[in-house]
C-alpha cells in the first residue's frame, strides 16, 4: 500500500502509476473532492487499464451542497472511513 499524491491531471507520470499499481496487485484506489467524471480518477484508469490494473473511484457522485468539510467528507463516502473500508474490502476481494 501506498499513497500518491497526484496534485494535477496533466503530466500524469504514467510510469510511477503503472510501477506501483503493479506493486499493489493490479490495484488502484482514487479519492478525489469532486466529481469524478474528467477528474483524477479517470486519467489514472486511462493511464493503467491497458495494462491491466484496475482504478476503484471515490468521489462525489450527487450534486454537493454546502456543509461543514467533515461532514462533507463522509457524506459522499470520501472521507477516511470510507477510503479505509474501501481498501479492506478491495484487498479481501
Amino acid at each position: 500500500m501506498r499513497v500518491i499524491d497526484l496534485f494535477s491531471v496533466k503530466p500524469l507520470d504514467e510510469e510511477t502509476l503503472r510501477a506501483s499499481g503493479a506493486e499493489t496487485n493490479n490495484l488502484i484506489i482514487t479519492v478525489e473532492d469532486h466529481a469524478a467524471w474528467g477528474g483524477i480518477g479517470d486519467a489514472v484508469a486511462s493511464a493503467v487499464s491497458p495494462v491491466g490494473i484496475r482504478v476503484h473511484q471515490l468521489a462525489v457522485r450527487e450534486v454537493p451542497r454546502s456543509g461543514k468539510p467533515e461532514e462533507l467528507l463522509a457524506a459522499y463516502g470520501i472521507d477516511r472511513t470510507a477510503i479505509v473500508n474501501a481498501v479492506k474490502s478491495l484487498i479481501s476481494e
